[in-house]
């Protein structure tokens, strides 16, 4: 810790304090520091991305049914079509 001593016990002196000691902060400074940077900080931005979450779920379960109705559709065109050549195929038996 710095003090306000006079330095040399000299009271008129243009430099009266002892002016090259570090200026180190207290505990409560160091421990703030420590815990904003570590804490603090990080535990905002993870608040942040929890928080676009739902919206992002959302999303995604949106484009899972759009992509389900699709595949639905697709399989149902295929079927669709696999009847039809299998009628096709019968009726040219039919006709040999």
């Amino acid at each position: 810790m710095h003090s306000l001593t006079p330095r040399d016990g000299v009271s008129g002196s243009l430099y009266p304090y002892k002016y090259n000691e570090p200026l180190t902060p207290s505990r409560g400074v160091i421990f703030f520091i420590f815990f904003a940077t570590f804490f603090l900080v990080p535990g905002y931005y993870l608040y942040r991305e929890v928080d676009a979450m739902p919206q992002e779920l959302s999303e995604m379960r949106r484009s899972l049914y759009q992509l389900q109705a699709r595949l639905k559709e697709l399989f149902l065109d295929r079927k669709n079509q696999a009847e039809k050549y299998q009628s096709f195929a019968a009726s040219l038996q039919e006709m040999e």
